[in-house]
């Protein structure tokens, strides 16, 4: 893998990013719903509060902020959770706890606009030998914030790297991540700003809603800059699922480490000869953590499990071939009959951990697999 930063810059498009974010949230609607829930119920209660007792929501101000700075950390972490892991990363809730995760978040997201209000205030004094230092100082802050928050995606599902490494990934895109980091919020607070003062309460409620709306997307599209600006990286676009016919499925996980591996039957011996030509796995480059293997209802006789045709079939499969020493987690997902017999997939994954999870639990089997459940 080549070293973040070397090489020519990276082309991260903004109108695809921006486009992307608006899309995934739309189709992801209801772990956006969840996401977006408790930090908006938050933010209209006080609203609510201000214009009911003015003096008392003045006294509770500090207090207040507290609250809406953590509730914009959680926001954060839900959506980008969402857009990098899929709508089941989001708690029920819209928040499942306050932990070392957010911890890191809220320390990296002070830090990131501490360093930027830095640089701010050390070109200030540009002011006064041009018209246009102020914005030249200006522009600086928000490249550095720009810069900064690549790595909070990281943060958010996990995989944080180190500061070098995420500052390295963002060189010759600082600009554009700019815009992300700054240039929308800040612009999106200049729109809703009328909404936001109006004297007539229903406005000012349907601003801050909209507000809460415009967080999500900004953090989304960062999320999703993110990973375009590592899939380039690591050597092109994220490796998408691979099938055989309709039937066999490999489908890669980078970002959380885990190898998909769909068998609704058994497959003939013709189809098992295709087999060993399905190795996409460049994208992992050492990082892949564990399997799910799911088995499909047909992929059984008269009710009983197929062990021989399963075996058979991981025997020729590449991707097993090749990277069973990595695999520290095998999740298999199959009907109640496979259950008593899930030891057997050892011969095939020497080294790992074997769980057995019923037929509709597949995002609890890939989040043990990834190693986030540690049950």
């Amino acid at each position: 893998m080549s070293e973040p930063g070397k090489g020519p810059a990276p082309q991260l498009a903004l109108g695809k990013v921006l486009v992307g974010a608006a899309v995934t949230l739309a189709e992801r609607r209801q772990g956006l719903l969840r996401a977006v829930a408790l930090p908006a119920v938050v933010q209209l209660a006080y609203l609510l509060f201000e214009a009911l007792a003015p003096a008392a929501a003045e006294a509770a101000f500090g207090g207040v902020a507290m609250l809406l700075a953590a509730m914009h950390i959680v926001l954060a972490v839900n959506v980008q959770r969402l857009v990098l892991l899929g709508s089941e990363a989001v708690p029920a809730t819209g928040i499942g706890g306050w932990g070392l995760r957010e911890w890191r978040y809220l320390g990296w997201w002070w830090l990131q606009w501490l360093a930027a209000s830095f640089v701010v205030l050390s070109l200030a004094p540009l002011g006064n030998v041009a018209a246009p230092g102020y914005a030249v100082a200006v522009a600086a802050g928000a490249w550095v914030a720009g810069r900064m928050s690549l790595v909070l995606p990281g943060i958010a599902i996990d995989r944080s790297p180190g500061f070098r490494s995420s500052w390295l990934l963002g060189q010759g895109a600082g600009a554009r991540l700019a815009v992300l980091a700054v240039g929308v919020p800040l612009a999106g607070l200049l729109v809703l700003l009328p909404l936001g003062i109006a004297d007539v309460l229903p406005v000012r409620l349907f601003g801050a809603l909209l507000s809460v709306l415009l967080s999500a997307w900004s953090m989304a599209a960062l999320a999703l800059a993110w990973q375009a600006l590592n899939a380039e990286r690591d050597g092109g676009e994220a490796v998408p699922a691979r099938a055989l016919g309709r039937d066999l499925k490999v489908e890669p996980d980078a970002l959380r480490g885990v190898l998909g591996i769909t068998v609704p039957r058994r497959l003939e011996a013709q189809e098992l000869e295709l087999c060993a030509d399905i190795d996409d796995l460049g994208v992992y480059r050492g990082r892949l953590r564990g399997v799910v293997l799911e088995v499909g209802d047909e992929f059984s006789a008269t009710d009983t499990a197929d062990w021989s045709g399963l075996d058979a079939l991981l025997s020729l499969l590449a991707v097993v071939q090749v990277h069973e020493a990595q695999v520290a987690r095998v999740a298999l997902l199959a009907p109640t009959a496979w259950a008593p017999g899930v030891e057997a997939l050892g011969k095939h994954f020497g080294r790992a951990q074997v769980r057995y999870f019923p037929a509709l639990r597949r995002a609890r089997a890939a989040a043990w697999a990834s190693g986030e459940d540690a049950d």
